[in-house]
C-alpha cells in the first residue's frame, strides 16, 4: 500500500496554517543555530509577501559551514516530514536558500549578506523574537553575534 503524502499548507484554517508557519520558521533557525550559525534573524514577511510567511536569515563564515548549516537544515526537516521545494545556491556557497513554500531560508557568507541586505531591503518586517540561545547575542549580520561571543 502507497503512502499518502500530506500538504499541511493545503490543510485547516488560514490560522493554523500560520502557526504552523511560524513553528517551521523557528524550527529552522534552531537548526542553523545547531551548526553555529551567526546573525540569525527571522523575518514575518506573510503581510509584505504573497510568497512566504518567513524569512530566515543567518550568516557563515565558510562555504563548509554554508554547507553544514544547509545539509542540517534539509536533514532534520525531512526526517520530520518536510522536503524543501527547491535548494539554492549550493554550488557557489556564498547564499544557499532553502525554500520550504511557506517559509524561506537564507544562509549567507558575511560579504554576501551585507550587500543584499535583506533586512534592509524587508525594513518594514516585523522580527520573529526568539530565545537567546537561538538568536546569539545581538541578531545582526555578519562575523559577530554568536551566542557566548564578545561583541
Amino acid at each position: 500500500m502507497a503512502k499518502e503524502k500530506k500538504n499541511p499548507a493545503s490543510q485547516g484554517s488560514t490560522k493554523s496554517v500560520q502557526a504552523s508557519s511560524r513553528d517551521k520558521a523557528i524550527r529552522i533557525a534552531s537548526l542553523a543555530s545547531d551548526k553555529k550559525a551567526s546573525g540569525l534573524v527571522i523575518m514575518e514577511m506573510k503581510d509584505l509577501t504573497s510568497y512566504a510567511d518567513y524569512f530566515v536569515i543567518c550568516t557563515a563564515e565558510s562555504s563548509t559551514q554554508i554547507k553544514a548549516i544547509s545539509d542540517n537544515i534539509v536533514e532534520n526537516m525531512q526526517k520530520e516530514g518536510q522536503r524543501p521545494l527547491s535548494v539554492e545556491g549550493l554550488s557557489q556557497s556564498k547564499w544557499v536558500l532553502l525554500d520550504y513554500a511557506d517559509v524561506i531560508a537564507h544562509i549567507f557568507d558575511p560579504d554576501t549578506r551585507l550587500f543584499y541586505d535583506l533586512e534592509k531591503l524587508w525594513l518594514d518586517a516585523p522580527r520573529v523574537e526568539m530565545q537567546q540561545d537561538v538568536v546569539g547575542k545581538t541578531g545582526a549580520p555578519g562575523r559577530r553575534g554568536r551566542a557566548g561571543s564578545k561583541e
